[in-house]
Order: C-alpha cells, then structure tokens, then sequence
C-alpha cells in the first residue's frame, strides 16, 4: 500500500514530539518506549514497529534538458510493525515465529526487498547449539554484517528507506534504481534455511541456503523467474571483543548462487563483503567509527542480471559521536557498477540527531549526490548529475 498524503506522517511525527516533551517534562509517556509484552498462557507475545519520515528540500543540479535545475520540497514517511510469538521450553530451547510488515509508504520511500508488506515471516529454534531460522528471513552474511554507525537509517548513504531525491518525470525516487547495501545480500529475504552459531571467545559463524529467489513463507515453493539465480550458499563470520579500551568488531561474508537456465551470457553469482566498527569512550562521548566494502557480480545489485562482465562495487565509511541525548555522524560512499551501462555513484552526507527519549528522535541533516553514467542521459540531458538536500527527520520506534 502507498500512502500518498505525507500529512500522515506529520500527524504521526507531531504526535511523538509532543509525547517526548511531555516525557522529558513528566518523566513518563503515553506512547511506550519498549516493545509490548504480553503472556499467553505459556505463549510470549511480542509487537514492535516503526513511524517516521522526513522533510526535506533538494537542489538538483541542471542541463540542457532542465535548463532551470529541479528544486523542490518533498515529504516522505512510513509505517512498519513485527509481531513474535515464542514459547520456551522447560530444557531452556525457545521455539517462535515472527513477522516483519511494512504497512505504509510513499514513493520516496521503501524498502530493500521490493517494497513488498510482508518483509519477513519465518520460524525460528534458539537452542544450546545455535539459532536455527526457516522461512521469509535474511541471510546470515547479512544478518551478521556491520557496514559502520549511523545516526538516522532512514536518510543515509547506506541502505536507505527513504530518498530525498525525486526524478521530474516520474515524480519518484531519482535513484530507485540503485539503493547502496555493502554487505552480501544477494539471498535478499527470499525463503531459505538460516543457521547461527552461539558466540565463543569472541567468534560467531552463521550459514544460509536458498533454494530459489523467490518471496514465500517457506523454501522449495514459489515459481522463479527463467533468469533467476538458484541454490545460494552463503557463509559469515563475525568477531567482537575489546583491545585495551576499544572496542572491536569485525564481520566478512560470502555468497554463492548457480545461474537457475545456464545462457551463454549469463553467469554464476557470487557476492562478498567484509566491515568493520571501532568505539572509544572519552568521558561522556562515544566515539564509533567503520565501514565496509562488498564486490558482486550482479549488475546494480540486481540478483536477476547476473552476465558475464557485468559487477557492483561499493565502500561505506562513517563515523558518530553521542554524548547524553546529542548525536553527531558523517558518512561517505561510493559504488561503481559495469554492464550495459557503467555508474559511478558518490555520495556524502551529515547528519545530528537528539533524543527525546529512548524511543523517539529527532534528525537533521545534509546530503550529497553525484551520479554518472557511461551511455544514455539523466532527465537533465548529461550523462551526470550533482544533487544536494537539506532534511529534517522524526521517528518513533519500538
């Protein structure tokens, strides 16, 4: 479902700042600041979501196409929740399900898997030996994968939900056609077979089959495309500890897929990515900082244009400061894809973000794009084109 007034969101956003005041003044809220809970006879019923948007105003750059520039205002929002249900058994092994929805957006916003509601549904056994998941769900290399801080995931440079961009011509997210992930995410939330490791001595491993690239609650079901990649193994490791004072995280994950109708221009997949997050603590100031680097060879990140010569490359790097309610980031990415048309693809971003309480927060921010392409014209009528944006964001998340 779209949601095509963003009056919603602002009605939502008041709302929250308006509790968040209160919060601060009172020291209690109407609107919870942790998930609900509820007991079931022995069923524990969790439900969670997310409300948010942003403001923003953006100036894109002209040409011969667009002689006056494109600048505009734009507004967008959405509206996620996820439901668990778990029960525990007396040997301490938790069996559950949970599902994921993205109830409302906008077409500046969206998601990494398609925009579809249902973003996860899936089953899952928490025992001794590790996590076993079966169903709608991640991949454990994506799962697992730190790609560095962030002050506001709806409006940044790496898998971002929401775009500050539009394209002229459709009215729509500019850069709908590359959403920056750098970490292995080719198995995307098709249904598949997940396994974790529990963390020892620092160290946590995890493992991922997927039968077919295809969105259904359970694999081996579902119809996939002529095109599509099959049996998509992915593996991931993880490592977190402390070195002195620092604190240390480091992931690395890889993926494996088999072109499902071998063609002679066609190819097997293959997808790889290694992060790393750093934090210190001086006096009240938390300092983080990291990145990442992933190389497929699926165009544009596309599963379903996997060819021979075709490849995405991208980094992201970023770094955060928080002291009491105060948060501070910046943030740099680039990609470069090779196929039927090269991009290159850079963008910067800062962003300041202050908590009104453990649940809502307030963003403001600036933001950067330049977009190049080796064929073909933007709406602009060059083959690049330089973006800017000032935004101001509100969520409230549970």
């Amino acid at each position: 479902m779209n949601l095509t007034l963003p009056g919603l969101w602002l009605g939502i956003a008041l709302a929250m700042a308006a509790d968040g005041a209160r919060a601060a003044d009172e020291g209690s809220a109407i609107l919870p600041a942790e998930p609900v809970d509820l007991m079931v006879d022995d069923i524990d019923l969790s439900l969670g979501g997310f409300a948010g948007g942003a403001l923003a105003y953006s100036w894109q750059a002209p040409g011969p196409s667009d002689p006056g520039g494109y600048d505009r205002s734009v507004a967008s929002g959405e509206l996620r929740s996820w439901l668990r249900a778990q029960r525990t058994l007396d040997n301490g092994i938790v069996f559950g399900l949970r599902t994921d929805l993205l109830l409302l957006h906008d077409h500046q916003s969206g998601d990494i898997y398609g925009n579809d509601a249902l973003e996860r549904l899936f089953g899952f056994a928490q025992t001794g030996f590790g996590r076993f998941e079966i169903g709608e769900v991640d991949g454990a290399a994506y799962s697992m994968a730190l790609t560095g801080p962030d002050i506001d995931p709806q409006v940044s440079l790496e898998q971002r939900s929401i775009s500050l961009f539009r394209d002229p011509g459709t009215g729509r997210d500019f850069g709908r056609f590359f959403k920056q992930v750098t970490a292995v995410q080719s198995s995307s939330n098709y249904a598949k077979i997940n396994f974790l490791s529990p963390r020892l001595v620092g160290v946590q491993i995890g493992a991922s089959f997927t039968p077919e690239t295809v969105r259904t609650p359970l694999p081996w079901t579902g119809n996939p495309q002529m095109n599509a990649q099959h049996d998509i193994w992915e593996v991931a490791v993880s490592y977190t500890d402390y070195i002195s004072d620092v604190a240390v995280g480091l992931s690395a994950g890889y993926a494996q897929g088999s072109e499902r109708q071998p063609t002679a221009a066609g190819n097997n997949l293959y997808d790889l990515s290694a992060g790393a997050e750093f934090a210190y603590n001086i006096d009240d100031t938390k300092l983080t900082v990291g990145g990442a680097w992933r190389e497929t060879n699926a165009w544009l990140l596309n599963v379903y244009d996997v060819q021979q010569g075709t490849a995405t490359e991208g980094d992201h790097f970023s770094a955060t400061a928080e002291r009491g309610p105060w948060r501070l980031g910046a943030e740099t990415s680039n990609a470069h894809a090779t196929g039927p048309v090269d991009y290159d693809i850079t963008g910067y971003q800062v962003t300041a973000g202050y908590l009104f309480t453990s649940a809502i927060e307030l963003t403001g921010g600036w933001q950067w794009y330049h977009y190049g392409r080796s064929s073909g014209t933007f709406y602009n009528g060059l083959a690049n084109i330089r973006m800017n944006a000032a935004y101001l964001g509100l969520s409230y998340r549970l």
